[in-house]
């Protein structure tokens, strides 16, 4: 498994834009699979992250909103 905590570089770290990320847990909790992280939950977005079996890190995240300007706010 890589170390995402660090430095190192290549890629860590991918992101799918999904219509209902509790639908997308549920499927993926069927088949084994646990949430790593649970991400921003907003008034514009939520997103979960997982770790897949090469351990990479897989986020998955439904924007609330059609304003880019909300969509973008990572704080």
């Amino acid at each position: 498994m890589r170390d995402l905590k660090g430095n190192t570089i290549g890629l860590a770290h991918f992101a799918y834009v999904v219509d209902n990320v509790d639908a997308l847990v549920k499927r993926l909790a069927n088949i084994g699979f646990e949430v790593a992280i649970v991400g921003a939950v907003n008034e514009a977005y939520k997103s979960r992250y997982f770790i897949d079996p090469n351990g990479f890190e897989v986020e998955f995240i439904e924007y609330l909103t059609d304003i880019p300007s909300e969509r973008n706010q990572y704080v």
